[in-house]
């Protein structure tokens, strides 16, 4: 019976060094990470940008705020066609993204 408690208690204190390990990072961890991630994001500048644009497909990339503006450069992509813009997928992560379509 004393065997099993030792290791139990062998078993328990491991667990808790290897959630202390787990859950400890450094500051330099931390900003490492942070830079990982602007990169994979990319800066988002403070202008509306058209990432692609093909036939009646238009992708752009815009602050957080500034949908109104991208809406109205999808308008005028459409607009060249006699064609009305249709607002696809948004995803905001640091920049926005929108898809549009030109729709008759």
């Amino acid at each position: 019976m004393n065997d099993m408690k030792k290791g139990m208690l062998l078993f328990i204190l491991m667990f808790i060094l290897l959630f202390l390990i787990s859950c400890s990072s450094s500051e330099d961890e931390l900003a490492k990470e942070k830079n990982v991630l602007e990169d994979k994001i990319g800066e988002c500048d403070k202008e509306v940008k058209i990432i692609k644009a093909y036939g009646d497909d238009i992708r752009i990339r815009y602050p957080l705020g500034q949908e109104s503006e991208a809406d109205e450069v999808a308008r005028e992509w459409c607009d060249v066609n006699g064609k009305v813009s249709v607002k696809g997928v948004v995803s905001c992560q640091g920049c926005c993204y929108t898809s549009y379509m030109c729709k008759q």
